[in-house]
């Protein structure tokens, strides 16, 4: 079972070779969410799981891209980590293109990101 797909967004309704999305591995019951992600390779017919381990609960993975000559899966995938024994979160940044390799970064948050956060990342300053 997958939910929350999410392709390099300058694809979005074209042709893509690369799909990442949020799965549970076996052993992990529907009540526990998510704990792992799942890089599809559609052109080669692969796939490939990055997991997170049986105590954690994953978000939506954004991608943000790297240089712009890059491969389509040249760039990092951004989520959040929840570890229901340590009750800490973590925003976590994977190299897209050596998919299962340690994370990047482990940045610990504050506080709690609740499950089933959804957002996307964009450059630039916000003004509310």
């Amino acid at each position: 079972m997958v939910e929350f797909p999410r392709i390099k967004e300058d694809r979005d309704t074209l042709s893509h070779q690369f799909i990442y999305t949020t799965t549970r591995t076996s052993g992990m019951a529907a009540s526990q969410g998510f704990n792992a992600i799942i890089k599809y390779d559609v052109n080669n017919q692969t796939s490939q799981i990055h997991e997170f381990g049986q105590h954690a609960q994953v978000a939506e993975p954004v991608f943000a891209p790297g240089n712009a000559h890059q491969s389509e899966d040249g760039g990092y995938l951004m989520l959040f980590v929840y570890d229901a024994i340590s009750e800490q979160s973590e925003f976590v940044i994977l190299d897209a293109k050596n998919f299962c390799d340690s994370p990047l970064a482990r940045i610990k948050m504050p506080r709690r990101v609740p499950s089933g956060f959804h957002g996307s990342w964009m450059p630039g300053e916000w003004a509310w």
